[in-house]
């Protein structure tokens, strides 16, 4: 299993493109697992505006890490070592890599998540009649919501990723003094996703 490291998501790492490509990266593999209805088949890259939102929301992400001020959105980037001549090489080079390191390595991005404060989105809001959601969430405080996860399906190197960034959604709510984490999931496709 690879390590990770988890950073902050920043508007100089061009991190919003990154997410991007992410995103497009999962159609094919959801499409495999019969899952296609989940996201659809458009790429997120050619969606109208979903590209300005993910760059605005690193933006808020950045400013909120930096003021504590504004929407409390955070975005962390999971992140593997690789050594700097595998990908000048021309290995994987159409992946988001960092600038290396004084050791001589660079960092592959492999995954995203969008952690909020104290929110709940609107399509469980939508749902408050259904038995126990009404009861679970509404008028709650003292909770991060893990909004997305998505690992980049162009690289073996995001396995393990996505557990990575839970980890971090539940460390950054301990160090925000929060009691929850809340996250859903898509439950479609005889909930292979969940399952």
């Amino acid at each position: 299993m690879e390590k990770f490291s988890i950073r902050p998501a920043e508007s100089d790492f061009d991190d919003a493109g990154f997410i991007v490509s992410a995103f497009d990266s999962t159609l094919a593999q959801l499409e495999a697992i019969g899952s296609r209805e989940m996201w659809g088949s458009t790429p997120f890259s050619q969606k109208d505006g979903f590209a300005e939102e993910t760059i605005k929301d690193v933006q808020t992400s950045d400013a909120y890490h930096s003021t504590a001020e504004g929407d409390a959105l955070r975005i962390f980037i999971a992140e593997v070592r690789v050594e700097t001549q595998e990908w000048q090489s021309g290995f994987e080079t159409q992946l988001r890599y960092r600038v290396a390191d004084e050791k001589g390595y660079s960092y592959l991005s492999v995954g995203a998540a969008f952690i909020k404060e104290e929110w709940i989105p609107g399509h469980l809001k939508s749902q408050f009649e259904v038995q126990g959601i009404r009861e679970e969430l509404e008028g709650k405080e003292g909770f991060v919501f893990l909004d997305v996860v998505v690992t980049d399906y162009r690289t073996s190197h995001r396995k393990g990723a996505g557990k990575a960034l839970i980890q971090q959604a539940v460390d950054y709510g301990r160090s925000k003094r929060k009691k929850v984490l809340y996250l859903d999931a898509w439950s479609g496709n005889g909930r292979k996703l969940v399952g």
